[in-house]
């Protein structure tokens, strides 16, 4: 604020956005071994276009997409993740990642 108590413009962007929900039971391997690398894929709602939802070009530019996964044992690993429409590969430029 300045002296006269009035907020003065400081070009600082503020973006919400709603929590994207995923599908737990729905993903595409159910065993790998604790050594190998092998992608997942998840299904998950990102809420595009709806009231309150998100807006794709801004979660694109700032979103930090990534995956925690924990075993029995509470060790936990962090990756990153990357947005993708499916079926996977599809190309089609109208389609927002699901």
């Amino acid at each position: 604020m300045d002296p006269e108590g009035a907020y003065t413009p400081n070009d600082i962007d503020i973006y919400y956005y709603k929590e994207p929900v995923v599908s737990v039971g729905n993903h595409s391997n159910q065993f790998a071994f604790s050594n190998e690398e092998k992608p997942l894929v998840f299904v998950a709602n990102f809420f595009w276009g709806e009231e309150g939802g998100n807006n794709y070009k801004v979660f694109n530019r700032y979103a930090n997409l990534t995956c925690r996964f924990s075993n029995d044992y509470g060790k936990s690993v962090t990756t990153e993740a990357i947005f993708e429409t499916s079926p996977i590969g599809q190309f089609k430029k109208d389609n927002l990642p699901n």
